[in-house]
């Protein structure tokens, strides 16, 4: 032992040096994954590699975060789909993929941990949506004529050049994600960070830009509440922009019905409305009935209802998963699953807004910035999931929630030595 410890002590420098490089190599492989899904296992693998060397170099597995617990549960469950799947191989894909967002996860918990990281991530999710808005008419299956103020005329400007293009509601879900992060950065005047405020304006035009081009009307419907969120956040000019909405809403619903106003908000040229998604949601109820404790393996929905649960207007293979965020990780992964995601997604929330309030008293406009667009973030996410389910496993995008969660984490920590930081 005593012969070891100078070799350690030479090689000690080094294994933290190493160490710190995590953030950055975990978040460049698991967004590489998103792209080609081969590469998913390196990610998980390299991910793996870096906890016993953070324990070498800081003495602990990893910073804990309230999520812990949940997390664990989460990640239980997922073992136990991949025992009850009846395909293994489709439900191998999809615990990949939600691991790899658990890494990305503990990646940020424990190497974002200054305000400068804090500020390059927030970039990086900017520069990550504007690169997407800016790539999207070429790699996006776009649809035409749901919106009557956007001819179908200029979706033939469009050509797609790549072979794997991206669904539209798959692409809308994504942004919402981003979107009131980047509205937020801009809104609350990140001072002393310009460079970041341009960014995140740029980012909220060519996103919400490409938003609506999407037609997606659950996540146009979802970015509005979040922006009504913000503006609420801002200044007491919000609380007008919510009675108008709720007076807008409530017209609506006199004039037209609650009915037609779901029907409208939830049709598809490819699911159609109201009736249609009751459908789907009957046989996820089904299922959950009958495999309440376990779920039927993750991704397996459309295999199991076809054969089990047979859909009334809807053709063997056409329906890919349950079109509601909730029902679907539910049908994964039992009710315990959703109870250990919803816990996180509580968590992560509730850690948000409490950066919001600590960056507000404080007047840091980082924290007040990154608190409130986390906030706007996670609201969208829960009210577009009630309709679909574009960020859990069987989408590639699906690890992008786990690193806001970690960021939501990650910032908590940095506020909690707020009065003692330099306010910017």
């Amino acid at each position: 032992m005593t012969e070891a410890s100078p070799a350690f002590g030479r090689i000690y420098p080094c294994i933290q040096t190493i160490s710190q490089t995590e953030v950055w190599i975990v978040s460049g492989l698991t967004i590489a994954s998103m792209a080609a899904p081969d590469l998913l296992p390196a990610a998980v693998i390299m991910a793996a590699i870096f906890w016993p060397l953070r324990k070498l170099a800081t003495g602990r597995l990893t910073n804990r975060s309230k999520a812990d617990l949940p997390i664990l549960l989460l990640l239980s469950m997922s073992l136990v789909s991949l025992v009850v799947t009846p395909l293994p191989s489709l439900t191998r894909l999809q615990t990949l993929r939600l691991w790899s967002g658990v890494a990305w996860y503990y990646a940020l918990v424990n190497g974002c941990n200054t305000r400068l990281k804090l500020r390059w991530m927030m970039g990086g999710l900017l520069l990550g949506g504007l690169a997407l808005a800016l790539v999207s008419p070429v790699s996006v299956e776009w649809p035409a004529g749901k919106l009557p103020f956007i001819p179908e005329e200029f979706y033939q400007w469009f050509k797609l050049a790549v072979a794997d293009s991206i669904h539209p509601n798959v692409f809308a879900g994504t942004l919402i994600l981003l979107i009131p992060i980047a509205m937020a950065q801009f809104a609350f005047a990140v001072r002393k960070t310009a460079w970041l405020s341009v960014i995140a304006g740029v980012s909220a035009i060519a996103m919400g830009g490409a938003l609506l081009l999407s037609l997606s009307r659950s996540a146009i419907l979802a970015l509005a509440a979040a922006i009504v969120a913000l503006l609420i956040l801002r200044g007491r000019s919000g609380w007008l922009a919510l009675a108008l909405a709720l007076l807008a809403g409530g017209l609506a619903v006199l004039r037209l019905g609650v009915y037609k106003i779901l029907s409208l908000f939830m049709a598809s040229a490819s699911l159609g409305g109201y009736s249609s998604r009751m459908d789907i949601w009957s046989r996820a109820f089904y299922i959950l009935q009958d495999f309440p404790f376990t779920g039927v393996g993750m991704g397996v929905f459309p295999t199991i209802a076809d054969r089990l649960y047979p859909f009334t207007y809807f053709d063997p293979g056409w329906i890919h998963h349950a079109h509601n965020l909730y029902l679907q990780i539910a049908v994964d992964l039992g009710v315990m699953g959703l109870l250990a995601w919803l816990a996180i997604f509580t968590l992560a929330t509730v850690a948000a807004w409490r950066i919001y309030r600590l960056g507000l008293r404080a007047q840091d406009h980082l924290l007040t910035a990154v608190g409130a667009g986390l906030f706007g973030s996670q609201l969208a996410l829960g009210l577009h999931g009630l309709t679909d389910a574009v960020v859990w496993g069987m989408v590639r995008p699906a690890p992008l929630v786990w690193a806001l969660w970690g960021l939501a984490m990650a910032a908590s920590r940095i506020a909690k030595n707020v009065p003692s930081d330099r306010p910017g």
